[in-house]
């Protein structure tokens, strides 16, 4: 189980939300030098080191305020997220425009095309590109193996991991996905990745229904509609949740303003995505991750609550958040040691299943067969 938050855990929470709802007032939190640099360290660890910049730029001469040197790491940190993201357009524009010289389309996902939702676009890091791969016509094999092929065509080295294979174009790391999600570890995986077909094929031919995706022009790719998008960041934050490194705060941050950018989305069918997610018993932790995001943007997402009767209690987000906020251990390099870990740390989140659709020993089934 997780351990209770520390003080600087709770400042880190009252400074995000400082940050991001307007109707906040500052907090007096009577923080010192050694707390502003405690709290950048934390803040890059949960991808929110830019919200927290925000944050302290709000502070103005405030006597709470970090000084001009701790300021500049902060300054520093912001500008790395500004250049990466850069970096990111740069490598998405390349890689986009050597697949469709190919006949090869891409669906850009998470990433990029959730920054323009941030108050501030600027503030949310990137870390790989996820992509998917498709074509207007069927093929022998997997879109995503030929353009795995293309890429080693280039002298790139392209590893198969399972669910993607990963390689780098123009100094960006990038995840090409065969499937969205390992559909082959568990019942819950094998329905949502049926689901998410669905939402993006045309049934008659089987093949990615283009009408039904959106487009980035700047980048030259297709994105997921918005009824795909909030199946996959359910699912996707859910897998994560499951193991020991968790979430991040930035997950909840990317998942409240995704609802709050579909809020009045024609396209977004909630009742349609309400049987989705109960179809997947993903009812419950649906609602603490709404209701978590809710809390850190200041944004009303009630309208994204399945049961609605069932109020999330406190005990609830807590669990959650001390779970997402724990200091991790790294991996031990010796290998009975390494199994420990992983042992240990397997049967350490065995809590979590009670919101999650496959049971503890469902999942250690599923384990066996990976």
């Amino acid at each position: 189980m997780p351990k209770t938050m520390s003080k600087q855990e709770h400042n880190l929470l009252q400074l995000i939300r400082f940050a991001l709802d307007s109707s906040m007032q500052k907090a007096d939190l009577n923080l010192k030098e050694p707390d502003w640099n405690q709290l950048l360290q934390m803040a890059a660890l949960q991808g929110v080191q830019g919200i927290l910049f925000d944050a302290v730029q709000k502070f103005g001469q405030d006597s709470e305020a970090p000084s001009l040197n701790t300021l500049a790491d902060y300054v520093l940190a912001s500008k790395d997220i500004r250049t990466k993201q850069d970096d990111h357009k740069q490598g998405i524009r390349k890689m986009t425009a050597y697949l469709t010289k190919q006949g090869i389309h891409t669906i850009l996902i998470k990433g990029l095309t959730l920054s323009p939702l941030y108050p501030n676009p600027l503030a949310r890091p990137t870390g790989d590109i996820d992509i998917y791969m498709f074509a207007d016509e069927k093929t022998d094999k997997p879109i995503a193996e030929i353009g795995d092929d293309l890429f080693r065509q280039l002298g790139l080295d392209v590893n198969f991991t399972g669910k993607h294979s990963a390689f780098v174009v123009a100094g960006v790391d990038i995840e090409n996905h065969y499937t969205f999600f390992h559909d082959y570890l568990s019942d819950s995986n094998f329905r949502a990745e049926q689901m998410m077909m669905d939402c993006i094929t045309d049934k008659a031919t089987g093949l990615v229904d283009k009408s039904r995706l959106g487009y980035l022009e700047e980048l030259g790719v297709y994105t997921l509609p918005a009824n795909a998008n909030h199946l996959f960041l359910m699912c996707h934050m859910s897998q994560h949740f499951s193991i020991y490194e968790s979430i991040a705060l930035r997950h909840l941050l990317d998942w409240g303003y995704f609802l709050n950018s579909i809020k009045n989305d024609s396209s977004f069918d909630w009742e349609k995505a309400k049987e989705r997610i109960v179809n997947l018993k993903y009812d419950r932790i649906n609602d603490i991750y709404t209701c978590l995001a809710e809390d850190l943007t200041g944004i009303d997402l009630s309208m994204f609550c399945i049961d609605k009767e069932r109020n999330v209690g406190k005990r609830d987000k807590q669990l959650f958040l001390e779970d997402i906020l724990a200091e991790k251990e790294e991996m031990p390099t010796e290998f009975i040691s390494q199994w420990r870990f992983r042992l240990r740390n397997f049967i350490n989140q065995r809590w979590k299943h009670k919101y999650l659709p496959d049971s503890y020993w469902q999942r250690i089934w599923h384990k066996t067969q990976e």
